[in-house]
């Protein structure tokens, strides 16, 4: 699928609004265009360059460059060389959407990814296992994640002072409270 040709949906936001009995009413709200012209530029740079068959070290190597909304803990290049190769390409195309979310940032990112904090229940249980030491040594935690591929995930906090997100893991799915 691509983006249409009409202009009009060539923007990264789109403007919901709703009509009920013939008036429109307020607006609903912004939400990230996933088919804009410049998500549809991007597929084709990733493509184009060969993104998505770079090795682990690669994309470490060249992280800044590739994803400058994206900040990553040491451990993360880790994480990365452990994963299988589907498992890697999987979380390249996370990063991707990650890198797109935080380039539209309002007051925090525009995820055009489903993103979500741990359970309450999980954090209180093994919240210690979402903390993770960044560059500068500091430990912060990792609760928002995003599926990776099945039985994987990556974590990450929004910095909201430098408008990035911090990827602290990818990996295997961490463990989690159970619902009774």
């Amino acid at each position: 699928m691509s983006a249409s040709d009409d202009t009009v949906w060539h923007k990264p936001f789109i403007e919901v609004s709703y009509t009920k009995d013939g008036v429109t009413d307020v607006t609903v709200g912004r939400i990230g265009n996933i088919f804009s012209h410049d998500i549809e530029e991007l597929k084709q740079s990733i493509l184009h360059d060969g993104l998505g068959e770079k090795t682990p070290n690669e994309i470490w190597e060249t992280k800044n460059q590739v994803f400058p909304n994206l900040r990553f803990v040491p451990s993360v290049e880790q994480n990365l060389k452990a994963l299988g190769l589907v498992q890697f390409q999987q979380a390249v195309r996370k990063l991707i959407q990650l890198q797109t979310s935080a380039e539209n940032w309002l007051e925090r990112p525009v995820y055009t990814i489903d993103v979500r904090p741990e359970s309450e229940a999980t954090m209180n249980k093994f919240g210690n296992l979402r903390k993770f030491r960044d560059g500068s040594g500091n430990i912060h935690v990792y609760e928002l994640h995003s599926t990776v591929a099945d039985g994987f995930r990556a974590h990450f906090r929004e910095v909201t002072e430098q408008n990035v997100l911090e990827i602290g893991y990818i990996g295997p799915h961490l463990k989690v409270a159970k619902k009774n």
